[in-house]
């Protein structure tokens, strides 16, 4: 078969018709406007080149490469192109021109290759296709889309030199697309800087998704997400999977990659010349928290060029913050060192999710060992000290992200006003491997910082690890917001409004801290700590004052080896769990309904016996220690605890308390009754011991009654040491509380420490016991069944020294 050449003139050109190109040859006229449908190959070997004189072809121009096609001018293919480079076929564009595809084109590069040079560019028009696969665009030109399309594989497809620009309809964008380096074939460099790929990948983009697929994201530098990216990886743990019997599957990250994970690693600077002086030199040079926008590994809707200033003052609600002043904020005139935002209000889209975010510098030994941990440096498990997570400003999504080993995790724009902040399903892993000094920054560092105006927020389903230096949560000036089912220590809500606490567990040392915020607290699980679980430290001396809502809340008291194993710090722990379940100042709305502390046993079991709360007010907000008990609520506290009010300046609702007779019946060891969740720890010394208690009615007392078994028999008991669940233990006692009415009572239930002496009596020895001492323990009970008696306290009410035998005096605490 006969191959036609091209035509050297404009009448030889005929419509669908198929040229060849056998040898180099230049193209020097054609009438784009006469011509349709033709196909020209350029055989392998051979180049086609296009002259200046050529400006366009026509619509539905085929062309198939085996050799090259040279533009050095600037051209227009016309809709419909297709054109194909196979495996020896090559595309070059040079000379500062410009090649443009117009409407519907197909640009078929997966087996051939395209060179842009010397700042040459292609524009794709709307709807063109851009195919490639393992073969990158080189050159140093550009590539710019007018909503073209790309089809291409998850590896390297534009070389450093190429830039690309304008608007692209892709569903996702990918940061290998622009990554430099191929790790599918040994190990990843500790010090690549992914972060470049990425905020490529993120401006290619402009708006919707970027994704990471599962792996290793090394960053030696900060990541930028632009209002309106998607910023999404793949979820799971990062440091592997538990089995069915709890044995880890540690990963190798570059064989296994469950997850997508984002490791802040340290590039090494040039160090200065040796002669230079200490003085001149720059100390950020080799600080590697300074290779890092501000200490932020991400930082979303930021201009680049301003950084959020941590010791800036923040704005209170009191403060005339108006969205005038914010925009005027924005302007170059303003304070340089100012935080800043990219867009002003931006809407929802903004988001960043199923990402592990991490200083855990374990994660590359994970990565470059097969799983074997090899590394013994000190930074193994620190990172880079004082590195933090994301910044903000404005509207965004952060759901199932992971944070670990981080200063702080997510921090806001203090004077950015925000609505429909989202942060779901997160993990928050502080280090408490470094010390309190890198704390000293700021006397309250939280994983979570919410600061800065704004309304409806969502904070749900997160989970905190615990941490002895940094807390967890603050949210500050939100007018409308809910926080709930997250799994917290610590918490701050300052100056807020309309703010829903609810479903939430907070555990360890927690503590849920209000100031000057009006908000609903309701249905959370607090564990008893060291300070009291609920704090609202307002006073007259501040302008605003709190109005919250306590209801429903389970107040849980551990009676157990509770995150300790050695019973010999049993005492201790106990000794130190506060006797306030709620602290407030003196200036303080505060209402409650159904508040009630629940005791957890040894397997945390939960008990269902309700006793009322304890509410104690600061006398001086400074000191943590200087809560004395609101006595108006305390002398009730049982009945109040179901409903009740305290108004400004500690005035409790006034109730009249009836006779609600009740006995108390000793069942004996711990251990030895009762049902396996029901068991308690002795934590003092053991010896013998016997009970007697007075109901107490509107504050006076009623006769001591001794604690006797079901047969009437007054008890004295002996505590031995047992053996339970394998560990060496000494069993506490169970009392059973009997109440036919409504089984409110408040309860002085004493204890005596006995010793046992020998008396002769007409000859026969007979065993009496002298007391040694007695204590007492105020007990409000709510409706409980049951008194669990673990040496140090009953339920958290702590037994006392008894120095006056006769007097009820209900102010003792």
């Amino acid at each position: 078969m006969k191959k036609t050449s091209l035509p050297t003139n404009q009448s030889q050109w005929i419509n669908d018709s198929t040229y060849y190109v056998a040898e180099n040859t230049t193209l020097q006229s054609l009438d784009s406007n006469n011509i349709k449908r033709i196909k020209v190959i350029i055989e392998e070997g051979c180049t086609l080149s296009i002259s200046p004189s050529v400006k366009s072809f026509a619509n539905e121009t085929e062309i198939e490469v085996d050799g090259e096609l040279k533009i050095n001018s600037d051209v227009t293919f016309g809709a419909k192109t297709l054109l194909t480079i196979n495996s020896t076929g090559k595309l070059s564009i040079t000379s500062s021109h410009t090649t443009t595809f117009n409407l519907c084109s197909i640009i078929d590069s997966r087996k051939g290759q395209i060179e842009i040079e010397n700042g040459a560019t292609i524009n794709l028009k709307e709807n063109t296709l851009l195919q490639l696969s393992n073969h990158p665009i080189r050159g140093n030109g550009n590539l710019h889309g007018l909503f073209a399309r790309i089809d291409a594989p998850i590896v390297q497809i534009f070389c450093d030199g190429i830039t690309v620009d304008g608007d692209w309809s892709v569903d996702r964008a990918y940061p290998q697309w622009f990554a430099t380096i191929d790790t599918s074939k040994g190990n990843m460099p500790a010090d690549y800087d992914w972060a470049k790929p990425i905020n490529k990948a993120i401006d290619f983009k402009r708006t919707g998704e970027v994704f990471l697929p599962r792996g290793l994201y090394t960053i030696c530098s900060t990541i930028f997400v632009k209002d309106g990216i998607c910023l999404m990886g793949t979820g799971n743990r990062p440091d592997g999977l538990l089995d069915n019997e709890g044995n880890r599957d540690v990963p190798n990250m570059r064989t296994q990659n469950y997850c997508t994970v984002i490791q802040a690693v340290y590039e090494e600077k040039q160090k200065e010349d040796n002669a230079a002086s200490e003085n001149n030199k720059n100390e950020s040079e080799n600080n590697p928290l300074s290779q890092f926008h501000h200490g932020y590994m991400i930082m979303v809707n930021a201009d680049e060029g301003s950084y959020p200033e941590k010791d800036k003052e923040e704005t209170t609600i009191d403060d005339s913050i108006k969205k005038e002043e914010n925009e005027a904020a924005t302007k170059n005139e303003r304070n340089e060192n100012a935080p800043k935002w990219r867009y002003l209000y931006p809407a929802q889209g903004t988001s960043i999710k199923n990402i592990c975010i991490s200083n855990y510098y374990r994660y590359i030994e994970l990565y470059n060992n097969s799983g074997a941990e090899t590394t013994t440096s000190a930074n193994l498990h620190t990172g880079i000290k004082g590195l933090k997570g994301i910044f903000f400003s404005g509207c965004v999504e952060i759901s199932g992200v992971i944070f670990r080993a981080l200063y702080q995790s997510i921090v806001s724009d203090l004077s950015a006003y925000a609505d429909l902040k989202k942060i779901t399903g997160c993990w928050f892993y502080p280090n408490d491997s470094w010390t309190t000094e890198d704390y000293t920054a700021n006397e309250e560092v939280f994983a979570c910082d919410l600061s800065g105006l704004g309304d409806a927020l969502v904070f749900t389903h997160n989970e905190f690890g615990a941490s002895n230096y940094c807390k967890d949560l603050k949210l500050k000036n939100c007018s409308g917001g809910t926080i709930a089912s997250n799994v917290f220590t610590r918490v701050t809500i300052e100056a807020c409004r309309s703010i829903l606490f609810t479903s939430n567990h907070m555990e360890r040392t927690s503590s849920l801290e209000i100031n000057q915020s009006q908000m609903e607290v309701c249905n959370n699980f607090f564990e008893l700590g060291t300070r009291p679980a609920v704090i609202i430290k307002d006073t007259a001396g501040v302008y605003d004052m709190s109005v919250v809502s306590l209801h429903d809340n389970a107040y849980m008291f551990y009676d157990g080896l509770r995150l300790i194993d050695n019973q010999d710090d049993l005492k201790s722990r106990l000794e130190n769990i506060t006797e306030f379940d709620i602290a407030i100042g003196n200036y303080t709305e505060l209402s409650i309904r159904n508040e009630f502390r629940y005791r957890a046993m040894l397997d945390f079991g939960i008990s269902s016996h309700p006793f009322a709360v304890s509410i104690g007010y600061y006398t001086n907000l400074d000191d943590e220690s200087s809560i004395c008990p609101v006595i108006d609520f305390e002398k009730y506290n049982h009945i109040l605890s179901h409903s009740c009010s305290i108004k400004a300046n500690l005035n409790v609702d006034k109730v009249a308390e009836s006779d609600y007779p009740c006995t108390i019946e000793y069942l004996g060891s711990d251990y030895n009754v009762g049902q396996a969740i029901a068991k308690s720890l002795w934590a003092i010394d053991n010896g013998y011991y016997k009970y007697s208690y007075r109901i107490i009615v509107n504050g006076e007392a009623g006769e001591e009654t001794a604690v006797t078994d079901s047969d009437g028999n007054e008890q004295v008991f002996s505590l031995k040491e047992i053996t339970y669940q394998e560990k060496p233990a000494k069993a506490g006692t169970l009392l059973r509380l009997y109440s036919p009415q409504k089984g409110c009572a408040k309860i002085r239930l004493y204890r005596y420490k006995l010793k046992p002496q020998k008396i002769t009596t007409n000859g026969k020895i007979e065993i009496s016991y002298a007391t040694v001492e007695r204590r007492y323990a105020d007990i409000p009970s709510a409706s409980a069944k049951e008194l669990h008696d673990n040496g140090v306290s009953v339920c958290g009410y702590k037994w006392k020294l008894d120095t006056v035998k006769d007097d009820i005096n209900l102010n003792s605490k």
